[in-house]
């Protein structure tokens, strides 16, 4: 009798055992669904839409972003779209996004430092910053900071801006994490700048080295009238030459802080403006290394 009453005394307290814990686990569900669907305990809200994030889109290939804007030279103010100002969402702005944006040196020496390169910022009497609240229009994505400056200020200098999202006027909006920030360059070309076919032949003590050869030039603004490039020829060397041209006589000197050159004939070291191409006849350690040919202007950088 008494093992009797045993079992219905333990199916009974088992029943309330499992009573109890299926009104403890509804009691529990509903507290926590309750305050997931209200909000207020996730982190990302569920009642809300995504988070619309606003970024500096200087690039798109990578985090480092860092952004060269090459302009032509001119003695007239210009004003430039320097740097976009991204809403980061699938459909437009539905509202004006009003976006400040602030200088940071900083951010140009850390970029100095993590790529081995010399840029400064740019003298403030130099330039204008026409808007550091850059407007996002509603009904579009993207907004420019824009720069007013001359560009032959510029000319020889490697001039850049560290810049910062610092706030943003209205609500719903939230700053990047990874793209808040970056340093953007501003390059003037000339009218010798781009891309360049150099044809000729190459000298060199190293007979793999000599030859015929058929290369691409990047020459760059180095001043008013004078380009550098890096000499491709047989090999992609470590010389960095310069080209001046005079703008009377149209001849070419040439330099470098690389290698000591020998002397050149002026006659044979020239630009051609109807052709836009460089005739050049030079070489350096004693004449053991020497390069003629003709570049070709094939099209901008």
């Amino acid at each position: 009798m008494l093992n009797f009453k045993f079992y219905f005394m333990r199916i009974h307290i088992n029943k309330v055992l499992a009573a109890s814990l299926a009104f403890m686990a509804f009691f529990l569900s509903g507290c926590l669904k309750e305050n997931y669907d209200g909000g207020k305990v996730q982190p990302t809200h569920t009642d809300g839409e995504a988070p619309q994030v606003v970024e500096l889109t200087l690039t798109a290939t990578s985090n480092e972003n860092f952004y060269l804007l090459a302009v032509d030279d001119s003695d007239a103010d210009t004003t430039v779209d320097f740097v976009p100002v991204t809403l980061a969402t699938a459909g437009p702005a539905p509202v004006d996004v009003h976006v400040t944006v602030a200088l940071d040196d900083a951010l140009i020496d850390a970029y100095n430092t993590a790529h081995g390169t010399a840029y400064e910022p740019a003298p403030a009497a130099q330039y204008t910053i026409l808007n550091a609240e850059v407007t996002i229009p509603a009904g579009s994505n993207t907004g420019f900071l824009k720069v007013k400056f001359k560009p032959s200020d510029f000319i020889g200098h490697d001039y850049a801006f560290g810049l910062k999202i610092t706030s943003i006027k209205e609500t719903g909006f939230t700053i990047s994490g990874n793209l808040n920030a970056g340093v953007a360059a501003i390059t003037i070309k000339n009218q010798y700048d781009g891309l360049y076919n150099a044809v000729g032949n190459f000298v060199h003590p190293n007979p793999d080295f000599t030859g015929g050869y058929d290369s691409e030039w990047t020459m760059i603004t180095a001043g008013p009238n004078s380009v550098a490039f890096q000499l491709n020829v047989t090999v992609l060397f470590g010389v960095v030459l310069t080209f001046t041209v005079d703008p009377v006589t149209n001849l070419v000197s040439v330099s470098t802080g690389d290698v000591v050159l020998d002397p050149i004939v002026p006659a044979e070291n020239y630009y051609d403006p109807a052709t836009r191409s460089f005739h050049y006849n030079f070489s350096y350690s004693g004449g053991t290394r020497r390069g003629t040919g003709v570049a070709t202007y094939t099209g901008p950088r």
